[in-house]
Formats: structure tokens, sequence, C-alpha cells
């Protein structure tokens, strides 16, 4: 089935953050309005014949929705109106097709061919969110650690006396070997 696939590496690390707040239902709701958005230079004929939207992130797919219809703003954007593809649900987490944008590449959206895969979308979309929430908070974490390691510094100052300077309220354990 042909889809268009639409980047949205911009928006989606905001919908991610939503997670932290613990309100999983706004954070579908603003996936699905970062996936169906609001996208400029969409011809008439593409926006009538779409029937599947598929979110992408940094060359995955992170949401899949079925089109029902289509609205074109005052300022020419079109605005799918959709609901999670079922159909589809197991594209969420896969590679996109064709991979990922390019560095300036100027049109976040372009066509895809894409088999059904089918499942609970919602299901899919939220397990992701979840996933990356989890990497986005190791990756702070690993971030943290080598910037605390940064700030030790470990001097001998004799053979049977060493200096370790570390930064105000860290806590040191030694263990003699």
């Amino acid at each position: 089935m042909q889809a268009i696939a639409v980047n949205i590496a911009r928006t989606y690390p905001l919908v991610i953050e939503l997670g932290l707040e613990g309100d999983r239902a706004a954070q579908l709701e603003r996936l699905k309005q970062v996936t169906l958005g609001d996208w400029a230079r969409v011809s008439t004929k593409d926006a009538q014949s779409v029937q599947l939207i598929l979110g992408s992130y940094l060359g995955t797919i992170v949401s899949a929705y079925a089109v029902s219809e289509y609205t074109r703003g005052d300022d020419d954007r079109i605005r799918w109106s959709g609901r999670p593809a079922d159909d589809f649900a197991g594209l969420i987490g896969t590679p996109l097709p064709g991979g990922d944008w390019r560095r300036g590449q100027a049109r976040p959206l372009r066509w895809v061919h894409v088999a059904r895969q089918p499942g609970n979308a919602e299901a899919a979309m939220q397990g992701f969110l979840i996933e990356m929430l989890r990497y986005r908070h190791d990756s702070r974490r690993r971030e943290l650690v080598e910037e605390l390691e940064s700030r030790i510094s470990v001097r001998v100052q004799s053979p049977d006396a060493v200096v370790i300077r570390v930064p105000a309220g860290v806590s040191i354990l030694i263990e003699p070997v």
C-alpha cells in the first residue's frame, strides 16, 4: 500500500517529554497532532488519495494513522484526520522504507510503499514512546556520569597515600584490594 511518510524529527522529542508528566492520553493525542499535522506543499490530489500517514523519527516509523479526511487551512496547509491504523501497527519501531531524511532535504513528506502488519496501533505507539523515554533517560544518566567523572581527580601523594577530589555532595565508596 502507498502511504505518506512525514518527518517529525523536530516535534517527536517534545512528545516523548510529555511522558515524564505521566499523561499517556495527552502524549498519544500530541503524537496524532504532529503526525497528521499542518503540512505545506501538498497537492489536492495527494491529500485526497492518501489513506495512511506514517510518522518518522530518525529513520524509524513511530506512528501510523488511517486517514479519514483532510482540510486545507487559510495558510494552504493540509491537516488530515484519522485514527490509529491497526492494520499497520506492526510497522511501529521498524525502519522507514528509503531510510531517514538527509540533511538539507527540504520536503518533510514522501510517498513510501508498505505492507499490512496488523496489531493494536495505539498500544504499539505507546509502547514505542515508553521505550524512547527510557532511552532518553538512560542517555541523560550516562551524560551525568561522564560529567561527574570529568570532575573527579585522583592523585598519588606518596606510596601509601592517595588524594581524591570529588564535587561536594558526592559519596565515596572505598574498596580495598
